[in-house]
Parts: C-alpha cells; structure tokens; sequence
C-alpha cells in the first residue's frame, strides 16, 4: 500500500533531493501543515520550523502559534515565529502571501537552508484548477501547482485530504481548526465547499481523477513547450543574459507567446507587439525584463537596476569608479589634440567643474564635432547604428547643463581644442 509517509519519501527519490537536506517547513497550526512537519521530521534530520501570526482571527491565531511551539519544543526543532499585521484594505491572501514569503527567504538566507516546504496537497490543486479555469486560463493556469519550483518544495501533491485527517487522527496529532474555512465568502472555499463537495459527492474518487486529468494536462504541456522550442531554434540566438530573436511571419502570435510568457509577459502584450513589430525602437516590459526592437530584431534582455550608475559628480584629478572608470586632469602640453572613443581632449578654460555623469535622456542634444548645429543625441546614435540594447548603456558628460561629451562618441563642437585654447583638459574612461 502507498501510504501518505512513502509518498512523502518518493517526492524526494524523484526529484533527486538529498534527505539530509535542510529544510524549512511553513507551518500555520492547521491540519494540513501539521502533518507534512511531522513527516518532515520524520524523514529528515535538518527540520527548521517557520510561522507568521497575522492575528486575523483573534484567539484562533493564538492557539495555532500555541499548538505549533508545543510541537516544536516537544521534539527539539527550530523555530521561528513572526507577528505581523495586514492592510485589510487590499488583498488579505495576496498579502499575508507577501509577507509569509518574505519571512521564509529571509530565515532561509540567515540559516543556510535548502528548501521551503510547504504542506499544499492534491484537493488544493484541484481546487486551484477549477480557480483559474473559471478565470478563463490558458494551459499554464490549469496544469495546477508545482511540486517544485526553485528553493519551494511541495511534497503532499500527490496526497489528498482524506489521507491527510486519517494521518492525523492515526499519529494523534493536535491542530488548529480555521473556522473560516466553512465560510463560502472567498472563491476558493466556495469552489471547495458549495462546488467540489458535491461533485465528490456524485463521482466517486473524483479529486483523484480530476488530479489525473491535471498531470496528463501537464504532460501534454510540456510536449507543447518542446515543440515550441524546436520550432524557434533557428530563430533565437542566446546573448549574454538575454537573447537576440528573428521576427518571422511564419510564427504565429500563439507560439510566440508560449516563448515570451516564460519572461512574465502576457498575452495581450504580445499580441500587441506582433502586430506592430516594424516599429524600430519600440520597447515593452514586463516585471524582471525588457523587450525591444531593433531594426527587426528583437531583443530580450533583463531588467537592470543598480545604485553604482546613479549620476555622478566629476570633479579635476579625481578618480570615478562606477558605472567605470573615468577621470580628468588639466595640462598645458596635450599629448594629442584627437579624441579616441575613450579619450576626449577639451578647452578647459570653457569646462565649470564639477562636471555631471549621467545617461542621456530622450530630447538630449548637443552640437556634434564639425556642425555648426545642434542634434539630438537619439539621431547621432540613430545614424550610428547604435542597437537599441546598447543605447540604455550609453552616458553623457555634461558641463553646467551642456552636453560636451557623447562618451565613446563625438565631442560638442563649442568645447573642442582649438589654435586659441590654452589649458587642455583630457577625460580619460575605461570600461574595465
């Protein structure tokens, strides 16, 4: 018989889990998450225990937090208990979601362990199903929950409810009984009660078989996903952290977006960006990363923040280290009049230091070298043939508001070294 601790036990086995990994078990003092602690702990020597307190339900919160300590301190297992409150003005489940998470990475990171457990099982992926088919999902939303993504483990999957109750009453474990779990106000207690009761009620072993239909969903799923992958091949190139893709007409938008929602975009974006691909420059994001087009090519790259490429004051003979090296320094006896791509000779006597670092912005100009007229920096680049990922890396230097360096570019015309210049000003980078 496959009883609930050898299903337990196989969810490891199968996904190449050591046992003497360390793990950190969310607990909320309720039946389900009791259970899958004391198979932890049956299991694995490295249990860690963590439990956020929202007091949402006043007395019943106190009683969960009581019944999780006894347990802990019963049979010697870490723990770790955060009191927090909610915005009950905004999404009470999204929210505490938040906060629960954000207390487990940050157990997780200050004790160096593997994985977060959490006791999710089979009746909350059918439920879960039934959720977001009722939202109207593509495939993603109906192949259910996981058992594994990144540091999250869920090894109670393949475990339904009645497993679970039999479990505790067998082992005599105490828990905590949510009493609003009987309340159909939210959706998925409504599914779970008024919906899922009676279909379980009328179709004997129906969670177990609509759980069937979620794997086989799964199956096929990823059959899809390779297909797909096949299919783009020859049209995605990897660069770096992002890639460089080939527009083709043959690529319905569909497939394209099977590609493109692995990177957090969604339908409609997509849908949007297919049928205005030709326009060169055009940019769209989702939460971690950016998608661009650059002369028919798209470009999808990450998203990148960083404090060291905040603007920058540049002051004589001092050295700037980040976004990379840059410094400038006055003389009378220049070692050439030419500026490099990472050199640029001024007239200093018209530079007021300190001068300001920046990224160019749209509607930036300057009066390129040689013109006797201004230009927006976005044509300089343009008839460069500048890529559109390269342009969110250039930077300008400016001196009192005036640009007077492209860097790696062109200078502006009004600060060049001429016959009359009589103190020179090098400003040397270098991007290692």
């Amino acid at each position: 018989m496959n009883t609930i601790k050898n299903k337990f036990l196989d969810f490891f086995k199968e996904n190449n889990i050591s046992f003497e990994a360390k793990l950190l078990v969310g607990v909320s003092g309720g039946i389900d998450s009791m259970v899958c602690l004391d198979l932890a702990r049956k299991c694995n020597k490295n249990v860690f225990v963590a439990h956020v307190n929202y007091k949402l339900r006043g007395n019943e919160s106190d009683r969960d937090e009581k019944i999780l300590k006894n347990y802990c301190l019963q049979w010697n297992i870490p723990f770790y208990i955060f009191t927090s409150s909610i915005d009950k003005t905004k999404n009470i489940q999204t929210e505490a979601r938040k906060i629960r998470y954000s207390f487990f990475d940050e157990i997780l990171k200050k004790e160096g362990l593997d994985f977060i457990v959490t006791a999710h099982h089979l009746n909350d992926n059918v439920e879960t199903f039934f959720i977001n088919a009722l939202r109207g999902s593509g495939i993603s939303g109906i192949t259910g929950i996981p058992n594994k993504r990144n540091n999250i483990i869920r090894p109670l999957l393949s475990v339904n409810k009645k497993e679970i109750i039999n479990y505790s009453k067998a082992n005599k474990l105490s828990y905590g009984e949510d009493s609003t779990n009987t309340l159909s106000d939210y959706k998925r207690n409504f599914i779970r009660n008024e919906i899922l009761t009676l279909i379980d009620e009328k179709f004997e072993g129906a969670y177990n078989k609509i759980n069937d239909t979620i794997l086989n969903i799964n199956r096929d799923k990823q059959l899809l996903n390779n297909l797909i992958k096949k299919k783009l091949a020859d049209l995605i190139q990897k660069e770096g952290d992002g890639y460089v893709i080939k527009n083709s007409n043959e690529i319905s938008n569909h497939i394209w977006f099977h590609f493109f929602k692995e990177f957090g975009f969604n339908y409609s974006q997509i849908l949007k960006w297919t049928n205005n691909e030709h326009q060169s420059g055009k940019v769209i994001y989702s939460k971690n990363y950016e998608l661009s087009n650059n002369r028919g090519n798209w470009l999808l790259f990450p998203i990148t923040h960083s404090i060291d490429e905040e603007d920058k004051e540049v002051y004589l003979d001092e050295l700037i280290k980040k976004p990379f090296e840059l410094i400038a320094k006055k003389t009378d006896e220049p070692t050439s009049l030419y500026s490099k791509k990472n050199i640029a000779w001024l007239d200093f006597d018209k530079l007021n230091f300190p001068l300001h670092l920046c990224r160019w912005k749209n509607g930036d100009v300057m009066q390129p070298l040689g013109m006797k007229g201004s230009k927006k920096i976005s044509d300089i680049l343009i008839d460069k043939k500048v890529s559109v990922q390269k342009k969110k890396n250039i930077w300008v230097l400016k001196s009192k508001g005036e640009i007077i360096w492209l860097i790696g570019y062109i200078i502006n015309d009004n600060f060049k070294v001429s016959p009359k210049t009589n103190n020179y000003c090098r400003i040397k980078i270098n991007n290692n």
